[in-house]
């Protein structure tokens, strides 16, 4: 467990361990800030872990597997002029979705990841002393949303 300024927290639970021909290891974590500027907050959350298991001197297999959520702020970047006056401050226009930046383009500000799952298994068959057969797949789903939208410039067109 960690926690600091800004509202920073870090929490971790883990195990591990090994049962004869299987073995697993699992992890929680959560992550949070407030951030040093206004609205330039985030969290994530994650699940990982893998199993093992020998299902004979010449094969093996281990699945894994990773769950996320993420919510990610971003306070755009500032004019120099916005820095000596508050550095603290966002460059959200008047929505909390969308801002105008430095570069005078509308910018998305937020970031969530609603739930992304990575799920996979890797095995190896020995056929002999110099030769091994190795495989697996990996599946993964990163569905994103960013709020606000793209890039867009500030015209509208």
């Amino acid at each position: 467990m960690e926690a600091g300024s800004y509202g920073y927290n870090r929490e971790q639970i883990s195990s591990g361990g090994v049962s004869g021909p299987l073995d697993y290891y699992v992890s929680a974590t959560h992550f949070g800030s407030n951030g040093f500027r206004d609205g330039n907050g985030s969290y994530s959350q994650r699940l990982v872990g893998d199993v093992g298991y020998q299902v004979s001197p010449d094969f093996k297999t281990r699945v894994l597997f990773e769950y996320a959520q993420q919510n990610t702020r971003s306070a755009a970047s500032l004019t120099l002029a916005q820095v000596l006056k508050d550095p603290n401050q966002s460059a959200y226009s008047n929505t909390p979705q969308t801002y105008t930046g430095a570069t005078g383009q509308t910018e998305q500000s937020m970031r969530r990841e609603k739930g992304s799952t990575i799920l996979g298994d890797y095995s190896t068959l020995n056929l002999n002393a110099n030769s091994d057969i190795e495989g697996g797949f990996l599946y993964k789903n990163f569905p994103l949303r960013n709020e606000g939208g793209g890039f867009t410039p500030a015209t509208g067109t």
